[in-house]
């Protein structure tokens, strides 16, 4: 089945908790009712999840950039010093 954007948005939404406290129940009836819309709803949760998953790798990728600059490259031994001196 082809989701609609205006169903994606109201799903979205929903996980995003950008509805009111009746509009939450009313979706929650649907969900109750509609295989399809709940089908979509769990689809929706797993992108979130890949997106939060890669978001994190990202951000590792890059911490260890900079690890590998900062404290492999043998510049700054200054600065190296500094930081072990913090964090020891």
């Amino acid at each position: 089945m082809k989701t609609s954007w205006r169903r994606l948005r109201q799903i979205e939404k929903f996980l995003t908790g950008e509805v009111t406290q009746m509009d939450s129940d009313l979706f929650r009836a649907r969900l109750d009712r509609d295989e399809d819309l709940k089908s979509d709803l769990s689809v929706q949760r797993q992108a979130y999840q890949v997106i939060r998953d890669y978001a994190r790798k990202q951000v590792q990728q890059e911490i260890a950039a900079i690890d590998q600059r900062l404290f492999n490259g043998g510049q700054s031994q200054e600065f190296q010093r500094q930081i072990h001196r913090i964090f020891s």
